[in-house]
């Protein structure tokens, strides 16, 4: 009798889902600290006077916690682009999973061009103000010059935030929301309707100014949306895949145990099959006979 060995068995494949669950849990503190803290550093933040360096210069003077504003949305910006990748990865369908991970590349340059534009706009303008402030009067045209210089460099990189970041990031989502079966079409709208703020404010100060009706009737209310959306997201995201009963979880991790001691025991080699010796098979024979 030929007996064939198959060797070990492959361990099975490690469950996903369980990685997964440690990512949206990060995504659901991302986006909704990240969203509910940066409404009021969005609120708070003082309209620069357009087209006036001496008028920014005297704004971020005047505003005491310039610099700590700026930083706490550097700040926020992160744990929201966290947010974002939970929400992209909670995404099975195949299309709506595609458009959500192109939506999570493209809020991740925005989120790079947000946070460069906080050190360009929080620290650039502060040291170029407090240069202008302690200028004697006969060298404060210099130093309204440079701080018109910086002004420029902050508008070019707030137009990338608008475009990439409060525009685009918002509308691929609401493509992706849209598509998928985790998330309702109602917040795909939200997204949308925000992700046309944006874009629009983008096109008004790319071709015109950032001017008082761009700032207050298409920047502010897409920021505020932005923020709408990210946190409805977060909370839906953790009804779906974080609300599960302790039993469940218990149950998850009884699964994990035993999946890891099926692996462990596949990995051993096994023994081949004793074969009877030949002397005793050929006494059992004889005497049946």
């Amino acid at each position: 009798m030929t007996t064939v060995n198959a060797g070990p068995a492959a361990p099975p494949k490690k469950a996903q889902a369980i990685t997964d669950r440690h990512l949206y849990r990060m995504g659901v503190v991302g986006g909704t600290v990240g969203s509910v803290v940066a409404l009021p550093f969005v609120a708070l933040h003082p309209h620069l006077p357009p087209g006036s360096a001496v008028g920014v210069i005297k704004t971020v003077l005047d505003f005491g916690p310039w610099l700590f504003l700026h930083f706490g949305l550097m700040m926020v910006l992160v744990l929201m682009l966290v947010g974002m990748a939970a929400y992209s990865r909670s995404i099975q369908d195949d299309r709506a999973s595609a458009w959500g991970a192109v939506a999570f590349v493209i809020g991740l340059i925005g989120t790079v061009f947000a946070i460069l534009g906080q050190g360009v706009d929080g620290l650039g303008l502060n040291v170029i103000s407090h240069v202008w402030q302690a200028a004697p009067e006969n060298e404060k045209f210099a130093a309204v010059t440079a701080a018109a210089g910086v002004m420029g460099v902050a508008t070019g990189v707030f137009i990338l935030v608008l475009f990439f970041y409060f525009g685009l990031t918002s509308l691929v989502y609401s493509l992706a929301f849209g598509l998928s079966e985790e998330f309702p079409n109602w917040l795909a709208g939200i997204a949308f309707l925000g992700g046309s703020l944006g874009f629009s404010g983008a096109l008004f100060t790319y071709f015109d100014d950032f001017s008082d009706p761009v700032y207050y009737g298409l920047f502010i209310p897409s920021a505020v949306v932005f923020l709408i959306w990210v946190f409805i997201a977060a909370i839906i995201l953790w009804r779906r895949e974080l609300r599960v009963p302790k039993a469940g979880a218990e149950e998850a991790k009884a699964a994990k145990r035993a999946a890891k001691a099926e692996a462990k025991a596949a990995a051993k080699p096994s023994a081949p099959p004793l074969e009877p010796a030949s002397g005793v098979k050929e006494s059992a024979t004889s005497g049946g006979d």
